[in-house]
């Protein structure tokens, strides 16, 4: 078995730092919301949630995303800001005006994000409506699908996370992402990847499986690899690759153990929805589901698989018109 570890590869410190709008005492620039407010109503109906296998999953625009946004599924984003020592992100960005939060899901980060940038306009966008309704006056949420939704906005800090398995076409929506971007504007983007030292346990063959069931339906839960390239590609610069390993085996470290069962009890409650819409395209019947992950949730909970989850969170900056190619920085 690996050793145990914990690692992260590259830190990047954030400043908590926000300017105050000298035109507005509460330090809320409400002009830059005006162009996002022009939005179309959408039927009441079309927003409430199809049940589905015994889950609830968003009715609009039904089956672009594959996994639940019942109660079940809320408390999946705590861990990141653990992992992050509770820091919003890794862009080297002080200030924002504008933030898009892309599949904002409860809002949870695009919330505190207003409250850390009063000064910024911030927008959440997702397919279910299950944000809050109070919010801080500098964060609003817009229930739409972000591929088609995102473009030319003119963002400093584009967040987007939790996507894998939900976008079909990874280069078209980075080159979105880069033209929604102002200039010096930074994306981040970040999702799990699973990673076997062997094939023996029930887990990996449960990942095989949704692997399997992914690929049919179009969707790939391997783009975190490929976020760096992408990137890079579209014309961003100071490309940076962060990675956090969490082992699923218990180390006798009281640090790493702590995140390791942070993440066991997240999976453990987010596992069965995560699988019931996948494998049931596979021909599997509810109950065989439902059975499957109980033995992987025994499997997990003895906290001795030889493996690891790894967090890759990738950073990349429109340059401005005084970049020059010699100042690009790839990461690791």
């Amino acid at each position: 078995m690996a050793a145990p570890y914990l690692i992260t590869l590259q830190q990047v410190q954030r400043s908590d730092a926000t300017a105050i709008n000298e035109n507005d005492e509460s330090g809320h620039d409400s002009g830059l919301e005006d162009d996002w407010s022009d939005t179309t109503s959408i039927d009441e109906e079309a927003l409430r949630p199809v049940e589905s296998n015994g889950r609830l999953y968003h009715s609009y625009h039904a089956g672009r995303y594959p996994f639940p946004n019942d109660k079940k599924e809320h408390d999946q984003h705590e861990l990141l800001f653990q992992l992050l020592d509770r820091r919003l992100h890794l862009a080297p960005i002080e200030a924002p005006r504008r933030v898009l939060d892309i599949g904002t899901g409860t809002g949870a980060w695009a919330i505190n994000c207003a409250d850390v940038y009063p000064c910024a306009a911030v927008l959440g966008i997702d397919l279910s409506p299950i944000q809050p309704a109070w919010v801080p006056p500098n964060c609003s949420f817009l229930v739409d699908d972000f591929l088609d939704s995102i473009e030319n906005e003119n963002i400093d800090l584009f967040h987007a996370r939790g996507l894998t398995g939900s976008i079909p076409d990874l280069p078209k929506f980075v080159d979105s992402a880069y033209k929604s971007c102002a200039e010096g504007g930074w994306l981040e983007i970040s999702d799990w990847v699973l990673h076997f030292d062997n094939e023996n346990s029930i887990f990996c063959s449960w990942w095989k499986k949704m692997e399997e069931a992914a690929k049919k339906d179009g969707r790939s839960f391997q783009a975190p690899l490929e976020y760096c390239k992408n990137l890079e590609k579209s014309g961003f610069v100071n490309v940076a690759e962060h990675r956090y390993m969490i082992p699923m085996y218990e180390t006798g470290d009281p640090k790493v153990d702590r995140y390791v069962e942070w993440m066991i009890r997240n999976w453990s409650k987010g596992l069965e929805g995560f699988s019931l819409e996948l494998m049931t395209k596979l021909g599997m019947s509810k109950d065989e589901v439902q059975k499957l992950c109980a033995l992987v949730l025994l499997e997990l909970n003895k906290m001795k698989i030889s493996g690891h989850w790894e967090r890759y969170i990738v950073i990349g900056q429109k340059p401005e018109n005084n970049f020059s190619d010699a100042e690009t920085l790839i990461g690791p």
